[in-house]
């Protein structure tokens, strides 16, 4: 498959950076943002349940968790993480959020995946973290 006959297919750059721009904290600003993740902070600790930032390892049952975004101040910059929150071993509540890269995944045709895997690599390889080429079975009754 050509480069150009899948661009064309696939949409150019500038459609890929409108699209992750626009989702991108849903539009909010900095101080929107910042804002939001602080107020999220406090509705948890008003049902007690405290950001656990200690080093000592602590045993907790898993009974939520959430998609949220911290700051980074190294970076200067908002990073996705999950929010896991747990109940200790006296009943008291609280929860630690785990850092993590988002994901997704594309479907390719049978017998194309190579060259899908080389285009994306080679056009997003300042964009994203890593590519990956997996094998998925697909698990619909279809």
């Amino acid at each position: 498959m050509e480069e150009e006959e899948f661009e064309e297919n696939a949409g150019n750059n500038d459609d890929f950076t409108e699209d992750v721009v626009a989702s991108t904290g849903l539009g909010l600003s900095f101080e929107k943002r910042l804002e939001r993740l602080s107020q999220s902070d406090r509705i948890d600790q008003l049902y007690g349940c405290l950001r656990y930032s200690a080093f000592e390892e602590r045993i907790g049952w898993l009974y939520n968790l959430q998609p949220c975004e911290l700051f980074d101040e190294d970076r200067r910059r908002f990073v996705s993480a999950l929010d896991l929150y747990f109940i200790g071993e006296i009943g008291d509540r609280f929860k630690i959020s785990i850092v993590y890269p988002p994901y997704f995944y594309v479907g390719a045709k049978l017998g194309r995946e190579n060259d899908v895997y080389a285009y994306l690599s080679k056009r997003y390889h300042n964009r994203c973290l890593s590519c990956d080429l997996l094998a998925k079975e697909d698990l619909g009754m279809n």
